[in-house]
């Protein structure tokens, strides 16, 4: 799974908007039809040929006097037309449906980035409290030392003071 999010994150970097891919889509579906239409005209033509030949050669026609040829191969383009159309409707609907899935995968790749920050941030915070928690031991340590240095610096005082006093009596 993991593989298949870089690959769509690599292509994504590659074609945002699948632009590219859309185009390649429609290209191809144009080349066909293109193909298809010179096909038939081709096949067109050597039917027309074949008729001229025969009329110079002087051939009746057959049948009716209608070029049934003619007919079928202008239903077959129309037809190749229909299904080619069709074709690029299916195209059109499945990159609409590709585009869709690859926005989900941005959505929830973005949710997992904003879960990964978030995270990243509560870390962050618990380490800056931790630090906070430090410093405030430290101060109160502190605090608790200077008191007990000024306890002491009073009992010496006070000693002093009262050992004066029994020098003076003496």
């Amino acid at each position: 799974m993991g593989m298949l999010h870089k690959l769509v994150y690599i292509i994504h970097k590659l074609d945002p908007d699948n632009e590219r891919w859309k185009q390649l889509q429609i290209d191809a579906a144009d080349w066909t039809v293109k193909k298809l239409q010179s096909e038939t005209v081709s096949n067109f033509a050597k039917a027309e040929l074949s008729r001229a030949q025969a009329e110079q050669a002087g051939q009746p026609e057959q049948g009716d006097g209608q070029d049934h040829s003619l007919d079928d191969d202008h239903a077959e383009f129309e037809a190749a037309k229909v299904v080619l159309e069709n074709k690029k409707i299916e195209i059109e609907k499945e990159l609409a449906k590709l585009d869709a899935q690859m926005k989900m995968q941005e959505m929830a790749h973005r949710e997992k980035e904003m879960q990964h920050e978030q995270v990243m941030a509560q870390q962050e915070l618990k380490m800056n409290q931790q630090m906070h928690e430090q410093k405030l031991s430290q101060n109160d340590d502190m605090h608790k030392q200077k008191l007990t240095q000024q306890k002491e610096s009073s009992k010496i005082k006070n000693q002093q003071a009262k050992q004066k006093p029994k020098a003076g009596k003496k």
